[in-house]
């Protein structure tokens, strides 16, 4: 597998933009889960030409497989696929991409989608894991959240994607940190991309306030950035004074006006990529070591901790509260708010104070790179161990990759994000930035399923009475055994 210094390659597509579609980021208009057409009075008119530069896929020409059927399971509030054009540029590439694959390997698509909720997430996976042990090829190839997919691995319920033909996970429509982070014993059993749009719309980044910045006279944090000088201390030092308790009830509130919110406590667990902390490291036999009990993990987790609980800079958004939390940022009421990049349009579309689209800090100007993560909605990919065509399957995982890379992820990116919701040039040079800064690590990936959450970070951030090192410590013992116990099983695996 060819290995790459990024974990997401940047699609380059300004060709397919005329400048006068660029100077369109003025408006922040529709919506990519949501029939946008009538919200814009301006629709911009985007092409591809078709001598577009795209990587070419390595699917033999000529691939025939007579017709025949395949199912797909999807995450059906992700909206990954539609039955009908709409007009709607993001819905279109959709429908557009399934139409290309069917002809060009002569298949039927036969998408399913199933409703899939954290509180439900038991019977989705139940569903999979019944289908395959029962041998009813009910589907062939499965997709689900990230956090908790990889529980279905050590069951045996996915074939070895390493093993089939026509899967290349050195093209640039595969997420190949995830690979390179999650392939063990050389075997990988899911994987992601653009066959999904949720590896563009989780995205974690931050939004800031442009009025709020200007009345309170602040730095321009898109000049910080650049300088490599938009660190967590200078985001709190930005934030100092623009807490106000707007509702008099002398309690940080989501009624208050405020510096930085985390919108929720999942809001926190980006700050771990963002500071460079690793979950896991690979050891030199490739198989992942425990590796947050680093002076510099203790010493940011510590930061971060300090942070949001103890100065009126940051306020954390209660779980229960996520609407009134979002409320904060859409009206004005926030200097800056952690998110990721599809509330740009999904959450932020009408706000009517202009923003930008920011990272989330470095933990020092001495950092070399801003990172960030794919939030938990991030879908993983796999074929299950019923399939009873699987190097069709893996045919059709690969054309819907590359497809996606050339019709759904230009679609979604340039035009849905970086012109119809991006507020000015700089919040899409920063689309560009962020996106190009994702990074991954095992621990962190599959986390939930090796019962080694607690190296989420959130809950102890959030919760926790104790110190970092010695709540790491108290729980490192049961995190390696998971980590053993879930490669063992892979071991065993074909």
């Amino acid at each position: 597998m060819k290995s790459t210094k990024k974990a997401i390659t940047l699609i380059l597509l300004a060709s397919m933009l005329v400048s006068s579609v660029l100077t369109a980021c003025g408006d922040a208009q529709g919506d990519t889960a949501k029939d946008s057409s009538g919200t814009s009075s301006v629709s911009p008119e985007v092409t591809t030409p078709e001598d577009t530069q795209f990587e070419p896929d390595s699917l033999p020409s000529g691939l025939d497989f007579g017709g025949k059927e395949i199912s797909l399971l999807w995450w059906a509030e992700n909206k990954e696929f539609v039955e009908e054009q709409t007009g709607e540029v993001v819905d279109d590439s959709l429908y557009k991409r399934d139409r290309n694959v069917e002809d060009r390997l002569n298949v039927k698509l036969n998408h399913i989608g199933m409703s899939y909720t954290w509180d439900t997430r038991n019977e989705y996976l139940g569903a999979i894991r019944n289908s395959v042990m029962a041998g009813d090829n009910s589907y062939d190839i499965v997709s689900c959240q990230s956090a908790t997919m990889p529980s279905l691995i050590a069951d045996g319920i996915f074939l070895n994607l390493m093993k089939l033909d026509y899967l290349d996970f050195s093209k640039p429509w595969w997420v190949n940190g995830i690979i390179e982070e999650t392939a063990i014993d050389g075997k990988l059993y899911l994987a992601t991309g653009d066959i999904t749009k949720q590896t563009i719309g989780t995205v974690c980044c931050m939004f800031g306030n442009q009025r709020l910045f200007e009345d309170f006279q602040l730095e321009n944090p898109i000049e910080l950035v650049d300088a490599g000088k938009w660190t967590i201390d200078k985001v709190k030092e930005l934030a100092t004074g623009v807490y106000e308790d707007i509702n008099g009830n002398d309690a940080m509130d989501a009624a208050d006006r405020h510096g930085v919110v985390i919108y929720n406590s999942n809001g926190i667990t980006a700050f771990q990529q963002a500071f460079g902390i690793k979950v896991t490291t690979m050891n030199k036999d490739g198989y992942p070591e425990l590796s947050m009990g680093t002076e510099h993990a203790v010493d940011a987790i510590t930061k971060i901790t300090d942070y949001l609980r103890n100065t009126e800079e940051f306020y954390l958004g209660k779980d229960a509260e996520l609407n009134d939390n979002y409320a904060i940022f859409s009206d004005g009421r926030a200097l800056i708010t952690t998110g990721f990049f599809k509330q740009a349009g999904e959450v932020y579309k009408d706000m009517a104070d202009d923003f930008w689209i920011l990272p989330y800090p470095k933990y020092d100007e001495e950092q070399e790179n801003y990172q960030t993560r794919l939030g938990e909605a991030n879908t993983l990919f796999g074929i299950t161990a019923s399939c009873e065509n699987p190097e069709m399957a893996a045919a059709v995982m690969e054309a819907m990759a590359s497809e996606g890379y050339r019709t759904v992820a230009p679609a979604f990116y340039e035009v849905a994000l970086k012109v119809k919701y991006s507020r000015n040039d700089d919040s899409a040079r920063m689309f560009d930035l962020i996106r190009s800064s994702v990074v991954f690590d095992f621990g962190a990936l599959y986390g939930t399923t090796l019962g080694v959450g607690f190296t989420a970070i959130k809950n102890f951030v959030a919760y926790s009475s104790t110190e970092w090192s010695s709540y790491y410590e108290s729980n490192r013992e049961k995190a390696e055994a998971g980590i053993k116990d879930f490669c063992d099983s892979i071991a065993a695996l074909d």
